[in-house]
C-alpha cells in the first residue's frame, strides 16, 4: 500500500515537472519568436536606411561647394560613423555569440528526477479512475 502512495506521489511530481517544463519551452519558445521578428525589422530598416545615408552624405561631400562647411563637415563625421558602425556590427554579427538556440529544456534524468515504472502509472491510473476499488497488486 505504502509503495502504491509513494508511486502516486512520484507520478504526480514528475506531471507537474513535465507541465512546468512544457511551460517554460513555450514561454522559450514565443519569446524566440518575437526576437526574430524584431530582428527581422531591425535589419530590414539597416539595409534601407544605411545604404540611402551613405549615398547622401557621399553626394553631399563630393558636392562640398553647394553646401555650407558645417554641413560638409556633419556630413563627413556621419559618414565616418556609419562606417565604423556597419564595421562593428559585421564583425559583432560575425564573431558574436548571437541569439541562444533553441535547445530542449528536459534534460537526461538525474536522481533528483523522480523515477516510476509503467506498471506504478497504470495503476495510479486505475485507481483515479475507480476510487472505490483497491488497485491491483504489483507482481515483482
Amino acid at each position: 500500500m505504502t509503495n502504491h502512495i509513494a508511486d502516486t506521489i512520484a507520478l504526480e511530481q514528475l506531471q507537474e515537472h513535465l507541465r512546468q517544463v512544457r511551460e517554460t519551452f513555450d514561454q522559450r519558445k514565443s519569446q524566440d519568436a518575437w526576437w526574430f521578428k524584431l530582428r527581422l525589422a531591425m535589419g530590414v530598416m539597416a539595409v534601407v536606411l544605411v545604404p540611402t545615408f551613405m549615398l547622401v552624405c557621399t553626394w553631399i561631400i563630393v558636392n562640398h561647394t553647394a553646401f555650407d562647411q558645417l554641413v560638409v563637415v556633419a556630413a563627413s563625421g556621419g559618414l565616418f560613423a556609419d562606417i565604423l558602425g556597419m564595421i562593428l556590427s559585421v564583425w559583432r554579427i560575425s564573431l558574436g555569440r548571437g541569439p541562444e538556440p533553441l535547445a530542449p529544456v528536459v534534460h537526461p534524468t538525474s536522481d533528483s528526477t523522480p523515477q516510476f515504472s509503467v506498471a506504478a502509472a497504470q495503476q495510479s491510473e486505475e485507481a483515479k479512475a475507480a476510487p472505490g476499488h483497491e488497485p491491483m497488486k504489483r507482481v515483482p
